[in-house]
């Protein structure tokens, strides 16, 4: 599927080395974040960080494992190239200036850079027409298309009230900056296209799905942390919602994975 194999596992290696010493430090030295990050969104930061060291050993392995055929390990490198992307696109505009700020801006552009090199060299080289289920396909389609409009409504809703007051967000102001200019954007130009038979956009479906689950994860963990470590309450509201979308994507990407991993066979 990805002509230049070569290229992106050393990016990604890199990549995932950075990214586990900084989680790693984040994990054992939680102090440095004490003075840019709130007690309330701490556990946040904590379960991000334990979710990138667990991604970033994943991301190495793969590194060091791919090869051109490798479908399956290509999909999940693109999906954990995405969480990188966002995890740490919230910490550098979020300006969490600790002693790691420099290593986040490094993952940051990393990230941006290695999906960059894996969209030009994606499909590059000639391979045949795959006939691909139409179900499986509109399924995974329509889920992103419908992400994709929630959180337009969800995150416009919010913004309007702050552009009528005149009002600035100290924090998560990040969030509908990433989401609004290129997750949720992404997700409808995959699906759109992988709707109109694009083979480019339909292999590139499972990975979206999968990146979702992996960036709501944390946000899961963190609401069972709070008690546990940090002494409060859970909100009750963001843990269903965490785990049901966490669940539908899972269940999306397990019923997709199978046909696609088949289907990418035929990218040589």
């Amino acid at each position: 599927m990805i002509s230049s194999v070569e290229n992106n596992m050393k990016m990604w290696g890199l990549l995932s080395i950075l990214a586990l010493f900084t989680a790693t430090s984040g994990v054992i030295y939680r102090s440095m974040y004490d003075a840019v990050v709130s007690d309330s969104i701490m556990p946040g930061v904590l379960s991000q960080d334990l979710m990138t060291i667990a991604l970033s050993l994943t991301l190495l392995w793969i590194s060091m494992r791919m090869k051109r055929n490798d479908s399956t390990k290509q999909l999940i490198g693109v999906a954990i190239l995405i969480y990188l992307f966002y995890g740490y696109g919230i910490y550098v505009i979020e300006q969490l200036y600790t002693i790691m700020y420099f290593a986040y801006m490094a993952i940051f552009a990393l990230a941006t850079y290695s999906l960059i090199s894996v969209l030009m060299s994606i499909g590059k080289t000639p391979h045949r027409h795959v006939s691909i289920d139409s179900r499986i396909l509109r399924v995974g389609a329509f889920f992103l298309l419908i992400n994709a409009v929630m959180f337009y409504i969800i995150w416009s809703s919010q913004i309007i009230p702050l552009i009528q007051d005149g009002e600035k967000l100290e924090f998560l102001f990040s969030i509908y900056i990433l989401d609004l200019c290129f997750i949720m954007p992404a997700f409808i130009i995959c699906a759109l296209r992988a709707l109109k038979g694009s083979n480019t956009a339909s292999f590139l479906v499972p990975s979206l799905l999968l990146s979702g689950f992996m960036i709501l994860a944390p946000l899961s963990l963190g609401e069972l942390l709070r008690p546990v470590i940090f002494d409060l309450s859970i909100d009750v509201g963001v843990w269903r919602y965490s785990w049901s979308s966490r669940y539908c994507s899972y269940s999306l990407v397990c019923s997709t994975w199978p046909r696609y991993a088949q289907i990418c066979r035929f990218l040589k």
